[in-house]
Order: C-alpha cells, then structure tokens, then sequence
C-alpha cells in the first residue's frame, strides 16, 4: 500500500510539472 500511494504521488506530481511546463510554452508562444 505504501508503495501504491509513493507511485500515485509520484504520478501526480509529474502531471503538475507537465502542465506547468505546457502553460509556460503556451505563454511563451502566444
């Protein structure tokens, strides 16, 4: 279980970075 919850953490967090990367080049080239 602990393990479970690490990779849903984990997961979460990549997909904040990847949309705060994607608003970033949408700024950037609008």
């Amino acid at each position: 279980v602990r393990f479970h919850y690490h990779v849903i953490l984990a997961t979460t967090r990549a997909a904040e970075i990847w949309n705060a990367e994607g608003k970033q080049e949408a700024i950037t080239a609008g």
